[in-house]
């Protein structure tokens, strides 16, 4: 495994500034899905992940200080009968739900290795 994680459509950015940084989050947030269900007038139907490395190097010093900052944004599960979905929404519900239920495996996964 090795750590490395293949993600298509990942987009990655060197950005000059803070509001060029701005702007990025807000074109991943222009893009993100959303839908209405039986619960929530806008309801996320996609989820997003935005990981910030930040170089700075301090002043008399030739080796910049890393520090890394990663923000998840989940779109929440599902029950069908809450949310009344059909057709393509319950399609979207059933990934939704099963991306959360890989995702917790993975999590679990990760908290049993660093414990053994």
């Amino acid at each position: 495994w090795g750590g490395k994680v293949s993600v298509d459509g990942l987009k990655e950015a060197v950005w000059a500034d803070l509001a060029e940084a701005l702007a990025a989050v807000e074109y991943g947030w222009a893009n993100r899905q959303s839908a209405s269900n039986g619960v929530n007038d806008v309801s996320s139907r996609s989820h997003a992940v935005l990981s910030i490395k930040l170089l700075v190097t301090p002043e008399g010093e030739s080796k910049p200080k890393v520090t890394r900052l990663t923000v998840v944004d989940l779109a929440g599960a599902e029950k069908q009968k809450l949310t009344q979905s059909s057709g393509e929404r319950l399609n979207e519900a059933n990934a939704i739900n099963k991306d959360l239920m890989v995702l917790g495996h993975c999590l679990r996964d990760l908290r049993w290795n660093q414990s053994h």
